[in-house]
């Protein structure tokens, strides 16, 4: 896949305060599906959901926390392939 950002701004994404204040409603709703799977959450706006649906939330949740990471991990590998290339040539 071709990335249309450099490593260095999704490193400066990582320490911005966007994905600080992203990070943390990540992390809300993560209490939040924990609390509905132990009960805890007596809210009358949450929508009933099975306790596959929680977990399959509650992993979808933690995959974005971590897509950022992915995504910076992934260009630096095509950059060191790419540089690996160009050396070889």
């Amino acid at each position: 896949m071709e990335y249309r950002c450099s490593a260095e701004t999704f490193e400066n994404f990582l320490e911005s305060p966007i994905w600080g204040d992203l990070s943390d409603e990540l992390d809300r709703w993560l209490e939040d599906i924990r609390d509905t799977l132990e009960g805890i959450n007596k809210r009358d706006d949450v929508i009933p959901l099975t306790h596959e649906q929680l977990q399959g939330a509650a992993y979808a949740v933690r995959y974005i926390k971590l897509l950022p990471e992915n995504v910076l991990g992934n260009i630096i590998e095509d950059n060191e392939r790419k540089e690996n290339e160009n050396a070889v040539k």
